[in-house]
């Protein structure tokens, strides 16, 4: 076998890596989280790639107090791949802090910018229902 082709073998087999995924490259970005102007926060983002890509992954915000944003693909604080999201709000699954119902919003990610996340409150708000703690519960029948 020659050198060039061992050498080729040897690429593919390092960027695989043990788990088998071939991963898009990152770029490290500062981000931040607004909704109607201002900082919100606690709170988590998923950004799904726009359009859909099954070649580029997914990825997560972690969001703090003040709207800092950490940005994570495969790893804590890895970035995200360049290109455009669409952007979901959620609750902190550590505080649970509620999140307001917010226009659909994407974002662009440029290597070396600092990703602006300012969504927009539709005005509307969301019913909870309680959720009965004990007791038994009766559902319509489908006839």
């Amino acid at each position: 076998m020659s050198l060039r082709i061992s050498v080729g073998i040897l690429v593919i087999a390092a960027s695989i890596g043990c788990g088998g995924e071939i991963r898009v490259p990152t770029v490290k970005v500062a981000g931040a989280l607004t909704v109607d102007g201002k900082p919100f926060g606690p709170a988590s983002l998923t950004l799904q790639p726009s359009p859909a890509d099954p070649k580029k992954p997914a990825a997560t915000g972690t969001v703090d107090a003040s709207g800092n944003i950490a940005f994570r693909t495969y790893v804590d604080g890895d970035g995200l791949p360049v290109g455009a999201y669409d952007v979901t709000l959620l609750a902190d699954v550590m505080t649970l802090t509620p999140v307001p119902p917010v226009a659909e919003c994407k974002v662009e990610v440029k290597a070396g910018d600092k990703v602006a996340v300012d969504l927009k409150s539709t005005g509307k708000t969301l019913q909870i229902s309680p959720v009965p703690t004990s007791g038994t519960a009766t559902l319509p029948s489908s006839k």
